[in-house]
């Protein structure tokens, strides 16, 4: 069995891997047509905001399980990274199923889940 701190930093590249494929991998099929849309600028921007916060939201969640890695008496921070990432999980699935869309048109669930799990392990 891997030690928490082995999962602790399994879950932080987890994290900075979803980091990187929202940041790089989306900017063609989500953030341009999110741009070039015509919406109203307050609607658009907001959007565009939400986007970014999501962004820093995944680079702080890596440095949270890293920084829990590095020190163990900080495990309220990967607590607190896996409840986001569980959360987020829980969401983007509730979404799925509430707007009755396609689980892999909105496949945010399948980067949570394992950033999730992987964060219950290292807490044990």
């Amino acid at each position: 069995m891997l030690s928490a701190t082995t999962w602790l930093w399994l879950a932080s590249a987890a994290s900075f891997l979803t980091f990187g494929l929202h940041t790089f991998a989306t900017r063609k099929d989500i953030v341009a047509p999110l741009l070039d849309a015509d919406l109203h600028p307050v609607s658009k921007f907001t959007n565009y905001y939400c986007w970014h916060l999501v962004t820093l939201t995944l680079l702080m969640m890596s440095a949270a399980f890293a920084i829990s890695a590095l020190v163990p008496s900080a495990w309220e921070l990967a607590a607190a990274a896996t409840l986001l990432s569980a959360l987020f999980a829980f969401w983007s699935i509730a979404l799925v199923i509430w707007k009755k869309q396609k689980a892999f048109d909105l496949p945010q669930w399948a980067l949570f889940i394992p950033i999730a799990i992987l964060g219950l392990l290292g807490l044990n």
